[in-house]
Order: structure tokens, then sequence, then C-alpha cells
């Protein structure tokens, strides 16, 4: 079954919508200057990012209308959910650094093709940059083990 042409492109366009409007409301801000940013400064360059993200995707579906879709990946998106709600309520309990490497293992039962040893690896690299960004730097109220 083919997918018109409109519906290919309206993902993008939905992208790009979605950014003019934040634009639209940062514009009411103040926007200061680079080095001296006002309130309004960083909604604005995220609509950009966001307006240009939309335009890829438009330019993506312009040249991708011969493949068929793909199904919906409904077990990675309740992975990704249950792995997040999992984390929110073990990080006080048991700690940053476990909570973190559960939430990998969640979802890696949930994900297709899985490479043990290369999610090992990454489980292992953003505790320790989670840990020293959110707890060391920014002061996060978190034990990297245990309860806090």
């Amino acid at each position: 079954m083919a997918r018109s042409p409109a519906t290919s492109l309206l993902p993008g366009i939905t992208i790009i919508l979605a950014g003019a409007a934040i634009g639209a409301g940062a514009l009411t801000y103040p926007l200061g200057s680079v080095f001296r940013p006002g309130p309004g400064f960083f909604p604005l360059g995220l609509a950009g990012l966001l307006m240009a993200t939309g335009l890829g995707v438009v330019i993506e579906a312009r040249g991708s209308d011969a493949a068929p879709p793909e199904p919906f990946a409904w077990g990675a998106l309740a992975g990704v959910v249950l792995s997040i709600l999992a984390f929110g309520l073990t990080v006080e309990h048991i700690g940053y650094i476990p909570a973190t490497l559960l939430l990998f293992a969640i979802c890696a039962v949930f994900e297709r093709f899985r490479d043990w040893k290369r999610l090992a690896l990454t489980a292992a690299i953003i505790s320790a940059l989670g840990t020293a960004v959110f707890l060391w730097g920014l002061g996060l109220p978190l034990a990297a083990f245990g309860g806090a």
C-alpha cells in the first residue's frame, strides 16, 4: 500500500510548525545578546533547531517514498517507559549508579538485536559520566550507591 505524499511529509511539517510556534512565543520575551542572553534567547535557539530538524525530516521523506513503512516498535516504547519509571522509583533507594545500570538492563530486555559487551560498556560509561556531571558537578543530593 503506497503512502500519499502528504502523509510522508506530515511529520516534518508538524515539527516545523511546532518550532515556528515556539519561536513566535520566544520572540515575545527580550532576547538580550550572546554574552547576556535574555529569557527568549534559549527558546528561540531551540525553536530554530527544531525547525531545522523538521526540514531534515521533510527532505528525508521526499527521498524515501518508495520504501514501505516499518511497523511501530511498541516493545521498545514499553521498555523505555518502564526503564524510566524504574529509574525514578529506585534512584533514591539504591543510588544513582545501580539505578542507571537497572535502566540499561530493562531497556536491553526489550531491544531486539543486542550486543551485551557494547551494552555493558555503554552503561558503565553513562554511569560514570552521569555521576561526574550530576552528582559531583551539579551537586544533586543523591548518593552514588545506597540511599541518600
